[in-house]
């Protein structure tokens, strides 16, 4: 074991990185640092994408977000490029399931959607009106996140509760930085 922490710290030397071993309880268990994180999340509560910022308190994060999908217009004008689909998720997630590093996350929310009158994209194919609307969505997944800051990695399911249907199994994948 020592043999393997010694080539771990060569290696982070080698490439400038810090050698840092959590083993002991309190970095595992320890107070978190990096309560702010940034990130761009595929699927999920924003439907096809979002950009997001989430605060963790203790064992609780808030996330707020918002995703945009342009589309294309034909008016009398001609096309032009329009938001065709908005949304706006927010959530507030229980992150204490786990160490400070590794944990499971499970949470609820809202999202706000929007979908512009005649409008069509791969998504939505909407002739004369338009939908403006609030989701039911929950939240159930992996989330990795170092405790003094770093990268920060999301995988799990995101039902979706609207009054259009429930869509159960919704993935998401999340990736960026934590501070």
């Amino acid at each position: 074991m020592r043999r393997v922490a010694i080539s771990a710290c060569f290696l982070g030397f080698a490439t400038r990185a810090p050698c840092v071993r959590a083993e002991s309880p309190e970095e595992l268990y320890g107070e978190r640092y990096a309560n702010n994180a940034v990130y761009a999340e595929g699927l999920g509560p924003g439907i096809v994408y979002s950009l997001n910022y989430d605060r963790a308190f203790g064992d609780w994060a808030i996330r707020a977000g918002v995703g945009l999908v342009p589309g294309q217009e034909s008016g009398k004008n001609g096309p032009h490029s329009e938001i065709a689909l908005g949304t706006v998720p927010i959530t507030v997630t229980f992150i204490g399931a786990g160490n400070r590093w590794s944990m499971l996350e499970v949470g609820l929310g809202v999202v706000g959607l929007h979908v512009a009158p005649n409008v069509s994209t791969f998504l939505v194919d909407r002739k004369t009106f338009t939908v403006n609307t609030v989701l039911g969505t929950g939240i159930v997944g992996y989330r990795f996140q170092p405790p003094r800051g770093g990268v920060i990695v999301r995988l799990g399911v995101c039902p979706v509760v609207s009054r259009y249907g429930f869509f159960p199994l919704w993935p998401y994948g999340a990736f960026g930085g934590t501070f």
